[in-house]
């Protein structure tokens, strides 16, 4: 079975693209792995460091209320 030729473009296109979030991916998993954080269970902070999604520090924080001084 012969692929038309713009398959095959698209297919080496997505191929690129999964290999470089592959290499992103274990980029991060090496900073988190150092000498100071030989965790096992690294898959919410990988999560966290590959996610798209930025919090909105600042809105979360305005939402709570501090805590009362005793």
């Amino acid at each position: 079975m012969q692929l038309h030729e713009g398959v095959k473009a698209d297919i080496v296109k997505h191929l690129k693209q999964l290999t470089y979030l592959c290499e992103i991916g274990f980029s991060a998993l090496m900073v988190i792995k150092t000498k100071y954080r030989q965790r096992l269970n690294v898959e919410n902070d990988l999560r966290l460091k590959l996610s798209p999604i930025f919090p909105a520090i600042s809105d979360l924080c305005s939402n709570k209320q501090g805590d009362p001084s005793h």
